[in-house]
């Protein structure tokens, strides 16, 4: 083809302008056709093998452009801007524009040496892929990367336990510095490590339609903290929920992570349990949560904060205005830890949920924590979780009164102990209920007692006064009985003297 009619196809608009600037000698023109047609297939496809995704798919698409259709405006989409290569994807180029993408992931399995996954194939036009205990492999990884470049459509991608390792964390790291629709991305484990942590951070710290990241169980540690502190910094990010429990982040990491979570201001959701956080570096984290604008629920349990870790924690509650959610189970903390805590509970007034199930706590500290909820009219509490914690009667008790004010607190706890016998209903006094008696039916003392007095020797005997007073139909037990028997019996002769029953009435009454 001559350089005149590449100019006729390719610059039909700009021909006046080139015209002129051919008249005026200004352009150049080398007739000659480009070096690499004189190359032989073989040797052109070896060099663009090592070419990037969108130089192959231009450079092998440019001449059949040129000789089979004019150029169109939509055909400037034609190439991929990213940077994920890979060998040998020559034959890429005669795939024609495929919306679904389908035909790019199966050349690309094709060219890796992959079968592809046909749940993938079935989901690229969904808006949630969810693809866990698939065994994808960093080639694997890499396969789907590659139409995922363009993807518009998916906005939830889920490879939890895909063994993907730290290189296909990084192919699917450099396809999102492209993809701008994925917002929540789940990573669990898959044995990144830290080779692939800087990738993940990197990602993190750029990337702007990410919302939610789970990267849990994925071996990162202390050695890899200064990298996600990096991202934590970030408030270009709008990274809102971030998972990184079950990993390795001890005390030193907790140090490092501390001040970049006290300047993040877009982080709502941050999840750091199962890991290894104590001492300095969990005192660190709760002086990051003190300073901190954004979170709203933290989530630090099975960790080992400890009874000085929370009284950091108490002192982040006294300044901290937004948090809303708190989890602390299962971080050795102990009674002293608990009436700690219980200082920053008399005074926050946004916490609704705290979580301190499965440390040792007694009921004594579980007491420690109502008291306080309490005293603080202002708490925001709802709901106190002491799974596992065993409380007594003075708990229920002081609960119950709160409750009464407070009808939507509740309390999660094992179980109570210790003597919890009902109240017994108050006895009636059995000198009353006698009296009660001769008033009901106007009767006089001496005329009872002169009907009890079988013998009529002007006193009634114990067995006579019971006979009486089953007979009048007066319901007292025998308890009742022989306490009105020894309250009439003043000499204590086993004789009751019915002469001075009547002063004895009047003096009761």
């Amino acid at each position: 083809m001559s350089v005149g009619e590449e100019e006729e196809i390719i610059c039909t608009d700009q021909s006046a302008n080139t015209s002129e600037m051919l008249h005026n000698g200004e352009l150049q023109v080398n007739s000659d056709k480009p070096e690499y047609e004189d190359e032989s297939t073989e040797t052109s496809n070896r060099r663009l093998s090592s070419l990037p995704l969108s130089s192959v798919h231009l450079d092998r698409n440019m001449n059949s452009l040129i000789k089979e259709t004019p150029l169109k405006d939509d055909d400037s989409d034609s190439g991929w801007d990213t940077d994920l290569e890979i060998d040998g994807l020559g034959e890429v180029s005669k795939v024609s524009f495929d919306a679904s993408g389908k035909k790019v992931y199966q050349q690309a399995c094709t060219d890796l040496g992959v079968i592809p996954v046909s749940h993938f194939m079935r989901h690229m036009q969904s808006s949630k892929v969810v693809m866990k205990h698939h065994g994808l492999g960093p080639t694997g990884a890499k396969a789907i990367a590659i139409p995922l470049v363009t993807n518009t459509t998916i906005l939830t991608l889920d490879l939890e336990d895909n063994w993907i390792e730290s290189d296909g964390a990084i192919y699917i790291a450099d396809m999102m510095k492209e993809n701008c629709y994925i917002a929540h991305l789940n990573l669990s484990e898959n044995k990144i490590g830290s080779k692939g942590a800087p990738a993940m951070c990197e990602m993190l710290h750029d990337n702007q339609s990410l919302r939610k990241v789970i990267l849990s169980g994925n071996g990162f540690g202390d050695r890899d903290a200064e990298h996600f502190a990096y991202a934590l910094q970030s408030n270009y990010s709008k990274v809102k929920e971030l998972n990184l429990s079950h990993n390795e982040f001890s005390e030193i990491g907790g140090e490092i992570l501390g001040p970049a979570i006290a300047t993040n201001e877009t982080l709502e959701v941050l999840d750091l349990s199962w890991n290894h956080i104590r001492r300095k570096g969990a005192i660190s984290i709760c002086r990051g949560l003190a300073e901190n604008i954004g979170i709203k629920i933290l989530n630090i349990s099975w960790n080992g904060l400890a009874n000085e870790g929370a009284l950091a924690m108490a002192e982040a509650l006294k300044f901290n205005s937004n948090l809303i959610e708190l989890d602390l189970s299962n971080n050795r903390i102990t009674n002293e830890g608990a009436i700690l805590l219980s200082k920053g509970l008399e005074i926050n007034d946004t916490l609704k949920l705290i979580k301190l199930g499965l440390n040792p706590i007694t009921a004594a500290g579980a007491h420690a924590l109502l008291l306080a909820l309490r005293a603080n009219t202002n708490s925001a509490l709802i709901d106190l979780d002491l799974t596992d914690i065993m409380v007594n009667k003075d708990f229920q008790d002081l609960l119950k009164e709160i409750q009464e004010l407070r009808p939507e607190f509740k309390v999660f706890y094992k179980g109570a102990f210790g003597a919890f016998k009902k109240k017994e209903k108050e006895r009636p006094d059995p000198l009353k209920m006698l009296r009660d008696y001769i008033d009901k039916n106007n009767m006089r003392v001496w005329d009872l007692f002169k009907a009890y007095d079988k013998d009529k020797s002007m006193s009634v005997s114990k067995e006579e006064f019971k006979k009486g007073i089953s007979s009048s139909g007066i319901r007292m037990t025998e308890s009742q009985v022989d306490e009105l028997m020894h309250t009439l019996d003043k000499d204590g002769d086993g004789e009751i003297d019915f002469r001075l029953v009547g002063q004895r009435l009047t003096n009761h009454n």
